[in-house]
């Protein structure tokens, strides 16, 4: 049983990647939230696959015991802390408590089953969404095309709308990026959050994909990107999870624990202020503390190294 969040669900793929190593002819039946289900539907040793359809009194546990009690496996992993996996039949359980807060969460997870081997996340994508997006991608050809998660689940964690749209129109005046389009990611409902930044970018210079795609859609754009930038949100985990050299911004929340697993890229982080108390527990930062300029110069530093090394990929 996964994660409900759609950032920690990826996370938790780190596991699954290697619960697929050590048994490959396993077939896993997958629980997960209503809102990520579809990242596991291309997966090859999908068995069943229910998604959490939340009740009052927790009574979505019960769905979840009726839809599994007819198995019997022989590994149960509970990615949620419950007591759900004692009242299946399972000759062994993994119950993660996530009570560490100093180790990333994906490393934690993965460590679940121990394994000499790197964190790799997984998403599945069928040949016929891959095909449907590269036909897609295929009109922009001659475009550097950068990713945008401008969305976020908690106003803390957004950056301004004015702030991405001051960044892209700052951008687009550089040299390097004259051709660059912008590739706009979001759920339906976001649609009216994002709609000043929308009408900021010019018409020429935006692909707008809000309420356009499912996550496996998204996520198959994202494998074509040369960079994106969003927020401490699923999005970026998900343009990690695509290779994708990913920028995360964080005011308020803790990127030691929940940062993407990006090979390329990294965080930038808001700077702490002392009178800042958005919640107790949370770092004393206020992401509208992460100016424009500071974002520029290293989506900057970013492209034009990743540019360097495909030259000089090409002159060896």
């Amino acid at each position: 049983m996964t994660q409900t969040n759609i950032g920690d669900v990826i996370l938790s793929t780190t596991l699954l990647d290697r619960v697929l190593q050590q048994y490959p002819d396993a077939t896993v039946d997958v629980v997960a939230g209503g809102r990520s289900v579809d990242l596991f539907e291309g997966m090859p040793n999908l068995g069943e696959l229910v998604p959490v359809v939340k009740k009052k009194r927790h009574g979505h546990y019960i769905d979840i015991w009726k839809k599994l009690r007819k198995h019997r496996y022989d590994l149960t992993i509970d990615l949620r802390g419950t007591a759900l996996t004692y009242f299946l039949h399972s000759k062994k359980r993994i119950i993660f408590s996530g009570k560490d807060k100093k180790t990333h969460k994906a490393t934690q997870m993965a460590s679940l089953l121990k394994m000499d081997a790197p964190l790799k996340q997984r998403v599945w994508v069928t040949e016929d969404v891959q095909n449907k997006v590269a036909a897609e991608v295929a009109k922009h050809k001659d475009c550097l095309l950068l990713g945008v998660g401008p969305t976020a689940n908690w106003i803390g964690k957004t950056w301004p709308q004015r702030y991405y749209a001051i960044f892209v129109n700052r951008l687009i005046k550089l040299k390097g990026f004259e051709n660059a389009k912008f590739v706009i990611f979001g759920a339906a409902h976001e649609k009216r959050c994002v709609e000043d930044f929308l009408a900021h970018i010019p018409d020429d210079r935006k692909i707008d994909l809000i309420g356009q795609t499912s996550l496996t859609e998204a996520y198959a754009w994202m494998t074509h990107l040369q960079g994106f930038l969003g927020n401490d949100s699923g999005l970026s985990h998900l343009a990690a999870a695509a290779g994708v050299p990913t920028l995360t911004l964080f005011g308020p929340t803790y990127e030691n624990l929940y940062a993407p697993v990006a090979l390329k890229g990294g965080t930038i982080v808001a700077p702490e202020r002392e009178e800042v108390n958005l919640e107790p527990s949370a770092p004393k930062r206020l992401i509208t503390d992460i100016k424009p300029e500071r974002v520029i110069e290293k989506v900057v530093e970013v492209v034009n190294a990743l540019k360097q090394e495909e030259e000089e990929k090409k002159s060896a």
